[in-house]
């Protein structure tokens, strides 16, 4: 099973709208069309956008709007967005860039221009998940590690003092209730570290749990080549 990777076109012109729309729709992407700017933030509200295809101009809010809604809000900041305009300017290709914009396309476009940059897009933002599974992999290696480390420490020293008391308590020959109460201590310690290497034990399962979950979704470098057939694991 693929996950197909949906796209928002939001688009004033029905020519171009329709032409990227079966385009895109044949090459195995899911497209969402938005002929204005508060249709656009709606489906950007209400759906998993992957990548947004957005021209400057459009009516109800603009596409500069958009571009600040969707950047400004941290729910879908992380959203490629690619703009499209019908004058090739500097200024806005600059402003573009400054607001979070991935690329900046003037019209007309060669297809296939826009299709690599589209996959370009998709492939630098899969590369940063996969970077933030990571670190959070590592993250949880270096928590278990180190709570391992303080327990076989905690252990190898009550084990130490327990040798030592054995010790004493054979040279001393201490009485019966003496003896009594030396054990007594001894297992209540004893009690304590294996409730806490119990913990430990669930904790560490918890964190390999975890660990397979991230390691599940991480995807092979090869399919960034084609992130609209991404497999699901």
């Amino acid at each position: 099973m693929a996950e197909r990777k949906k796209i928002l076109i939001a688009e004033n012109e029905d020519m171009n709208l329709d032409f990227l729309e079966l385009m895109l729709s044949r090459l195995g992407f899911d497209v969402e069309k938005a002929v204005d700017g508060q249709i656009a933030l709606k489906i950007i509200k209400h759906e998993k956008i992957d990548i947004a295809l957005v021209n400057t101009i459009l009516p109800e809010i603009s596409g500069w709007e958009v571009l600040k809604t969707i950047k400004n809000d941290p729910k879908s900041s992380g959203i490629p967005v690619i703009f499209f305009s019908d004058i090739d300017n500097v200024k806005e290709k600059v402003e573009s860039y400054a607001l979070g914009a991935e690329d900046f396309i003037t019209k007309p476009f060669n297809f296939s221009v826009l299709l690599s940059r589209i996959r370009s897009a998709l492939r630098k933002r899969e590369l940063f998940v996969q970077i933030g599974l990571r670190e959070e992999h590592i993250r949880l290696i270096e928590k278990a590690g180190v709570e391992v480390t303080v327990r076989i420490y905690e252990l190898a020293n009550m084990l130490e003092r327990a040798k030592e008391n054995i010790e004493s308590l054979k040279t001393k020959n201490p009485d019966g209730k003496s003896l009594n109460e030396s054990f007594s201590k001894m297992e209540e310690r004893f009690s304590s570290t294996l409730r806490d290497i119990r913990n430990l034990q669930k904790d560490l399962a918890e964190a390999h749990q975890e660990a397979e979950r991230l390691k599940r979704k991480e995807i092979g470098l090869s399919l960034l080549e084609h992130p609209e057939t991404e497999k699901v694991r």
